[in-house]
């Protein structure tokens, strides 16, 4: 590994050190230095300086305002889980995501840099409508994590620019649905996983986003399938249930590799959302308290 890391002493001189020297961030590295691994016993390689962010207050803090969500792009997951209003899905999320020792370094920044459709909790930034803030010395700007991730390690983050945080809205889980597909509860990448939230308002659904990873080169996620939802109610979804299902795997292109087949994705992607639409939307089960934020046993 190259040896000119750099410290900076607050967020303004780590945007001047990329925007100068094309430093590569660095935080929780759970990402980054096993992409960039070399053969055993040897350092990763990259071609490019470090800039050391992991320590920066401007980037690791988690705020609640009335409305939303401030997650610092270098706030650990372990913390990140700990605030009081950090929406109960992304808690879950979280909580299969890796193992502790993992969540108390890995960062929000960092996963979301990395752009794996096989990211856990970015398959569920998605689905609470997540945007990403990007900063550089003369401007900053928010995005749609969607608009964000463009493919497998591919982003519109610019040269000169550092995540500097993630804005979740709040109240966007009034009802939700979580499940990862692994070979293991947890320290696992995801063979694939179903993320889903929403609002009620009566017994219609007021909003929904449902959420698709590991099924594609991007997470999945549909507007128009989403459009359709708003607005319904119960017999209006199992009316609808069929095409929503088509609907959805026909925007999925899975893949074999060595986590899984292509077959097998499809066969699951197709359960996941039968249970979605068949038993864990609130008013599935008349909105029963007990059910308003579920999770089934993984497979």
């Amino acid at each position: 590994m190259r040896r000119d890391w750099i410290h900076p002493r607050n967020l303004q001189e780590a945007l001047a050190v990329r925007a100068e020297r094309g430093a590569v961030p660095l935080s929780g590295a759970t990402d980054l230095l096993v992409r960039h691994r070399g053969v055993a016993g040897t350092f990763p390689t990259l071609d490019a300086p470090i800039v050391w962010i992991g320590h920066l207050e401007e980037l690791t803090a988690v705020t609640a305002g009335a409305h939303e969500l401030r997650i610092g792009a270098a706030a650990v997951y372990t913390d990140i889980a700990a605030h009081p209003r950090t929406p109960a899905i992304l808690r879950q999320t979280i909580a299969e995501l890796a193992a502790p020792a993992i969540r108390n370094v890995a960062t929000v920044g960092g996963n979301i840099g990395n752009a794996s459709p096989a990211a856990d909790a970015v398959c569920t930034l998605y689905a609470l409508d997540a945007e990403v803030e990007l900063a550089s010395v003369t401007a900053s700007r928010r995005v749609a994590i969607a608009e964000l991730i463009t493919g497998p390690g591919r982003t519109t983050i610019g040269d000169d620019e550092l995540i500097t945080a993630v804005y979740l809205p709040l109240g966007q889980d009034e009802f939700w649905f979580y499940r990862k597909v692994g070979t293991r509860r947890a320290n696992a990448l995801s063979k694939l996983a179903l993320a889903a939230c929403g609002r009620l308002d009566g017994r219609r659904l007021a909003d929904i986003g449902v959420a698709l990873g590991a099924v594609a080169p991007t997470v999945v996620r549909s507007g128009d399938l989403e459009r359709r939802m708003r607005g319904a109610a119960p017999e209006d979804i199992a009316a609808m249930r069929n095409e929503l299902i088509s609907g959805y795997l026909a925007l999925v292109n899975p893949i074999d590799d060595q986590r899984s087949t292509r077959r097998y994705r499809l066969r699951v992607t197709e359960n996941l959302l039968t249970e979605l639409f068949d038993r864990r939307l609130p008013f599935s089960l008349e909105g029963s308290a007990e059910h308003r934020g579920s999770r089934s046993p993984q497979r």
